[in-house]
């Protein structure tokens, strides 16, 4: 008589497999329900919106652009469409919005810089490297180089002036900047328009005729020149610098 026996090793990994996949799907069902949770839980809804950064941009507004509503979770603000939305205020360089859970927002504004202020019709406005007119803040004094000139024209908050006169002071600005931030830090003002060209004043007084050529050799030299003076405690003494020959630094000395 011939025993049929029961092969088990047909299949020998089906009860593996089965068991796989009863765990993937539980694992599917489990992550949705959590996805869920995370999406609608009381313990995410945003209780702060912690902002730093901010002088120019009022926090209220920084608000409205992110879309904030306390009924919100911190999983349904979309962070870079809120950045977008910040950065397109005129004030703002750069933002960073980021989720600090439970509840929480942080906004790290960075503003536009001012580098200058400019003397317009005997009042002094904020304005960054490209000519944008930067409001000031009440009771707050900017430690900047003065621009001043025969300007002509309007200044209004929040646009870029312009004009060959600016243009050529903001040039040298962003020049200095560059090649020697200790210089730039020492100019109390630049006035623009005369005959000698650009004219720069020191936080000494002293007067350089820096002409109508903006160079980076000429930086260099008054660089050099004024470190020397300084060094050798004559700066007291010096009537004024001029720059405007090629190759070519003329002092005065006061008598």
């Amino acid at each position: 008589m011939t025993t049929i026996q029961k092969d088990d090793t047909i299949f020998p990994n089906g009860k593996a497999i089965l068991i796989v996949g009863i765990v993937v799907i539980i694992m599917v069902l489990v992550g949705r329900e959590y996805a869920t949770w995370l999406k609608t839980s009381n313990s995410f809804r945003i209780q702060k919106v912690i902002v730093t950064g901010n002088e120019l941009v009022s926090e209220k507004d920084i608000r409205q652009f992110i879309g904030f509503d306390s009924t919100k979770t911190v999983w349904e603000i979309d962070l870079p469409s809120s950045e977008k939305k910040i950065k397109e205020n005129t004030f703002t360089e750069r933002i960073c919005v980021t989720r600090h859970f439970p509840d929480e927002l942080h906004v790290t504004v960075e503003e536009k810089t001012p580098v200058a202020l400019l003397n317009f019709k005997s009042k002094l406005y904020c304005m960054n490297s490209e000519g944008l007119i930067l409001p000031s803040k009440p009771g707050k004094m900017y430690d900047l180089p003065v621009l001043s000139g025969p300007f002509e024209g309007g200044v209004n908050i929040g646009q870029e002036v312009t004009g060959d006169l600016i243009d050529g002071g903001l040039h040298l600005l962003r020049m200095v900047i560059d090649v020697s931030p200790n210089l730039y830090s020492n100019i109390s003002e630049i006035v623009l328009g005369r005959n000698q060209g650009i004219v720069i004043y020191t936080n000494h007084s002293i007067p350089i005729w820096f002409g109508e050529h903006i160079i980076h050799q000429k930086v260099w030299n008054l660089e050099a020149i004024l470190n020397q003076l300084k060094k050798n405690n004559e700066m007291k003494t010096v009537k004024y610098i001029d720059l405007r020959f090629r190759d070519q630094v003329v002092v005065g000395m006061r008598a």
